[in-house]
């Protein structure tokens, strides 16, 4: 224990500090811990008011902790990384906790809250802990039943279900529920399946970030959906959108998802194609993503910021001359070994290609009027970089295939292949 205060002769559950680590695991706690309401020290008794911090953090051996009524405070990472925990009861007087208190616990299977505590509930039996004020599911796990009335899963609500070795789960949506937090369900790789209701309006970032859902389908409601809320999920291969919402589409069957008004694809997954008719594509759309191959279409003129970043199965690009524009690290840290990009394109921002490790030929426009910058150039960190070719027709840079360099002002945009390089009058490193 910590005590938390003399004059109120308090203190909280703490850690042994002095424990080794086995396997990466402590085992201090077994089976099921009961935490008393008193504690002597020194002749005085304390009330236990609190779990601190990461308590029982890394317990593989903890099933279960029963808290006294007088706890009303618990802590960040408290119960965090016991993956055979199974079972917790929060007490009737706790009024706050973090819940990242209680990630990474693949095996919870029983969540409640005492029928008398006045901030939390777990009504009809759901297996999770709810804000009564703001009908917001704060905590769930692998058999949570998200009751109707409820509003919002809350960021990182899901996380306790962070784990590999359990058994595939899913959730259903109710139509109550409108926002769904950035991070909910991230990291929940058993979960497999989630259904949406008409009543959704809004979908956070990283809300479903490396699950294992198959397809999605978003109701007519929705008109919010962050760039990355399905990325890093590897098995996605359908995505679609419902006739009727008047914000997004997934035209032609483009398993994408689609900003209706400004013809912005926001959204895609690893079997998606990109119709005709997008005139963008949005900044991290396929980030993480598994796809394999793209093809982008002659309506394309924008590719933002990270569009293809992190796409470690992508190999071949060529973008068309009908593309204006490639913003800032679009294809930074994929795997790309070779690239085209064909006259037409004027605009290269920085790090487009930065981090690439496999890259190792790319060829750049006639027409490139704006390239990178000296700070972070095209290609850095790019190392298996060997040749880069643009023709002499180009009226802004020179390239030898192993320098980019800015013509007006005589200045190397980026370089690469070899420790130095012969620009013409001198030698720069």
């Amino acid at each position: 224990y910590n005590i938390t205060s003399e004059e109120k002769k308090t203190v909280e559950v703490t850690f042994n500090s002095d424990e080794k680590l086995e396997s990466n695991y402590r085992k201090f706690y077994k089976d099921v811990v009961f935490v008393p309401e008193k504690v002597e020290f020194d002749g005085k008794e304390y009330t236990v008011t609190a779990i601190g911090e990461k308590a029982f953090h890394l317990n593989d051996e903890l099933l279960s902790v029963v808290m006294p009524k007088t706890i009303i405070l618990i802590r960040f990472d408290a119960f965090a990384c016991c993956p055979n925990f199974k079972s917790l009861t929060i007490p009737e007087n706790v009024r706050s906790f973090d819940n990242f208190s209680f990630h990474s616990m693949p095996s919870l299977e029983h969540l409640a809250v005492d029928e008398n505590n006045e901030f939390f509930d777990s009504r009809e039996g759901c297996n999770a802990i709810i804000k009564t004020k703001s009908n917001t599911l704060y905590v769930g796990c692998r058999t949570t039943v998200i009751p109707d009335g409820v509003k919002v899963i809350a960021n990182g609500a899901f996380i306790t279900s962070v784990g590999r070795d359990i058994e595939p789960f899913e959730i259903t949506i109710p139509k109550s529920v409108e926002v769904i937090e950035s991070q909910a369900f991230a990291g929940c790789r058993p979960l497999k399946k989630i259904t949406f209701s008409e009543g959704l309006k809004s979908i956070g970032h990283w809300a479903f970030n490396a699950t294992s859902l198959e397809s999605v389908v978003i109701p007519a409601s929705v008109n919010d959906i962050s760039p990355r809320a399905f990325n890093r999920c590897d098995s996605l291969k359908v995505i679609k959108v419902k006739k009727g919402n008047k914000v997004y589409d997934s035209r032609k069957g483009c398993n994408a998802i689609i900003e209706s008004e400004s013809d912005k694809l926001v959204l895609g997954c690893n079997e998606s194609e990109i119709p005709e008719g997008v005139k963008i594509i949005g900044a991290d759309a396929f980030a993480e993503c598994a796809i394999k191959e793209v093809k982008f279409p002659s309506s394309v003129e924008v590719i933002e910021s990270d569009a293809f970043e992190h796409c470690r199965l992508l190999k071949t690009v060529v973008i068309p001359g009908t593309v204006k524009e490639i913003e800032s690290s679009a294809f930074s840290s994929s795997s790309i070994e070779e690239v085209v990009i064909e006259d037409g394109v004027e605009i290269i921002g920085d790090g487009v290609f930065s981090r690439c490790n496999k890259l190792k030929k790319a060829t750049l426009p006639v027409s490139l009027k704006e390239c990178g910058s000296t700070y972070s150039g095209i290609f850095n960190g790019s190392r298996e970089l060997e040749w880069v070719n643009l023709s002499n027709d180009n009226k802004n840079y020179y390239c030898n295939g192993r320098i980019l360099l800015e013509k007006e002002t005589r200045t190397v945009i980026d370089g690469w292949g070899i420790d130095k390089c012969y620009v013409g009058s001198g030698f720069v490193r």
